[in-house]
């Protein structure tokens, strides 16, 4: 979901709910967008035909229109706001910034310009910060609206709840948090037996989400990946070293020198050996 920030976004209904296991009604289709913050517990959600998997810590955001039905819960708390936003397409400018350097020492000015007015958030979000959003939601659960200047305040702290969530998410490449944390970790440790079980454990994720990660954002899957950066590091030993074909395939994490030939060759087009003689100039 993409938010225009610089159109009103303002709440119409808010709250934190518990329940155990009952689940609250068998499907429904707002006019709203609703966002949802599991404090603890779990909740399986079905949006659209999607199923999203959430436990503590973790955000949806169901855009309005959009049909969504709570499947199962299981001793869950959570926070909901009901929001009205303008919902746009991505426009996004570059954001330039220059400083003064004639001022004395211990002064600073700093000029911007340009920039985006919208955020991007994905549908369901894995914070990192828990802290920041549970402040934010506290001063919200603290307002006592009787007053237009409480109801601006909500309308404030709701922005700032969703442009902190963008910001834990979005990275410099372009790809969300998450994603960036994974990918780091097969770049450092290709050589490593990592599957998406592994990955899973390791980063507290659902299998499933890190799959959507890859297909959404990489158009790939976790194993395509992990063997593009392993042929990657392959060509750089085959031209870099003297290591025998089955020593580079041993440290890039392959136990079958013949299936790590035939991986390399669908990448390359030719084999390790013909990769080698071909491109090392006597």
């Amino acid at each position: 979901m993409i938010i225009n920030t610089d159109a009103p976004i303002k709440a119409e209904s808010y709250g934190r709910v518990r329940r155990d296991k009952e689940l609250w009604h068998n499907g429904r289709t707002l006019d709203t967008n609703l966002f949802v913050f599991v404090e603890s517990g779990f909740l399986k959600m079905m949006i659209g035909n999607v199923v999203f998997d959430l436990k503590k810590g973790d955000i949806l955001l169901i855009p309005s229109n959009t049909f969504y039905r709570p499947l199962k819960v299981s001793k869950l708390e959570y926070y909901f706001i009901h929001f009205i936003a303008d919902v746009t397409t991505e426009n996004r400018e570059t954001l330039h910034m220059s400083f003064n350097p004639t001022l004395p020492e211990g002064d600073f000015e700093f000029n911007y310009w340009g920039g985006h007015p919208t955020v991007k958030i994905n549908t369901l979000t894995h914070t990192t910060n828990n802290d920041d959003v549970r402040n934010i939601l506290n001063k919200i659960a603290s307002l006592n609206i009787r007053n237009n200047e409480q109801k601006l305040l909500l309308d404030c702290y709701l922005r700032e709840l969703i442009i902190n969530i963008s910001d834990q998410i979005t990275t410099n490449n372009g790809v969300s948090y998450n994603m960036a944390r994974i990918i780091k970790f097969i770049d450092e440790n290709y050589e490593e037996n990592i599957t998406l079980s592994n990955l899973a454990k390791k980063f507290k994720l659902s299998e499933s989400y890190i799959a959507r990660l890859f297909k959404n954002e990489l158009n790939t899957s976790s194993t395509k990946y992990i063997n593009k950066i392993r042929i990657i590091n392959a060509c750089r030993m085959l031209l870099c070293t003297t290591k025998t074909i089955g020593e580079i395939s041993e440290s890039l994490g392959y136990k079958d020198q013949y299936y790590f030939t035939r991986i390399f060759k669908s990448y390359c087009k030719t084999t390790p050996s013909e990769y080698r003689k071909n491109r090392i100039v006597t």
